[in-house]
Order: C-alpha cells, then sequence, then structure tokens
C-alpha cells in the first residue's frame, strides 16, 4: 500500500519541493525494498540520493547510501556495499551517530561474511560505543546475534551460547514491553 500511495503521489506531476520528493523517495524505495520491488526500489533510492547530494543533505544522502550498501550486500555485491558506507560514514561522521552506528554495524556483518574475524569485531566494538547512547534495544539484540555467529566461526561454543541468549532475551524482553 505504502509503494502504491506513495507512487500515485509522485506521478501527480505536482511540483513538490526537492527535499519532500527526496524524502518521498526514500519512503517509496524503503517500502518497495521491504516488498523486494527491486525495480521500484533501487532507481527511487537512486534517485533520492542524487537531490540529497544536490541539496547538500549530509544526513539524508547518508541514510541512502546505508541503505544502498544494504541492498548491495544482500546481492553479493561486498566492495560496493563497502565503499557506499564509507562515503556514507564520511557523511555521517560526528554528526548522525545513528547513522554512523548502523555503518558500523553493517561493516561488521560485511566482515563477517568475508571471514575477517577480527575487523568483524573491532566494527562491532564501533557500533556498540556509538549505539550505547540511543538505547535501541534492537540494536543490542543484533549486536548479540552478530557476535553469536563471530563466536561459532571461532568455534567458542560457550560464548556462542551467551550472545545467543543474550539476544534471545533482549528480543523477547522488547516485544513483550508494556508500554507506560
Amino acid at each position: 500500500e505504502g509503494v502504491r500511495r506513495i507512487g500515485d503521489l509522485l506521478a501527480r506531476g505536482v511540483e513538490i519541493p526537492p527535499r519532500l520528493r527526496a524524502r518521498a523517495l526514500r519512503n517509496l524505495a524503503g517500502a518497495a525494498h521491504q516488498e523486494r520491488d527491486y525495480d521500484v526500489a533501487d532507481p527511487a533510492y537512486e534517485e533520492s540520493l542524487r537531490i540529497f547530494t544536490e541539496l547538500g543533505d549530509a544526513r539524508g544522502a547518508a541514510q541512502i547510501r546505508t541503505r544502498l550498501a544494504y541492498r548491495e550486500m544482500a546481492e553479493g555485491k561486498h566492495e560496493r556495499a563497502r565503499v557506499l558506507l564509507e562515503e556514507s560514514q564520511r557523511d555521517a561522521r560526528d554528526q548522525f551517530p545513528l547513522i554512523e552506528s548502523q555503518n558500523a554495524f553493517l561493516l561488521a556483518h560485511l566482515a563477517l561474511l568475508e571471514d575477517r574475524l577480527d575487523d568483524a569485531e573491532a566494527a562491532l566494538t564501533r557500533s556498540r560505543e556509538l549505539g550505547a547512547a540511543l538505547a535501541w534495544g534492537w540494536h543490542d539484540a543484533l549486536g548479540h546475534t552478530l557476535r553469536m555467529w563471530i563466536a561459532l566461526r571461532r568455534g567458542k561454543l560457550d560464548e556462542a551460547e551467551r550472545e545467543g541468549r543474550a539476544a534471545l532475551s533482549i528480543s523477547f524482553q522488547a516485544e513483550h514491553a508494556i508500554p507506560t
């Protein structure tokens, strides 16, 4: 529904201010990406990135590069993903800790995929440092999950079990939290 609604809005031919258009395209791309409709997502991401870059919007450009990197990783295009993450880190550095933390996490995941376990741990530590102030359970749970995979690759089964249990505990608590 989100893809259809945003697509309809953008197709109306009405003059939309560039920043709003870039945001709408980012949302369109994100919704299409969730549906694995890459024929819609990819061009929307690229146009959104172009507009954010032209506007000098470092945050918007960094967000899109992170999303594109995630997409490239899913396709096994590790080198392109690394370049996008490094560009995003450049745009986000010392300004946008959430984006920096996400990028560091994705760099850790990328290093794990490439069996560079020391690099994965270092990037994961950086992600944790950046994300600590955000206090987001999902971020912690993902970190424990990635540390579990690193421990498994190293044959450290007790450590892997501890990390896996920690990830499950955080996820369970977040899912069953009662809003106050």
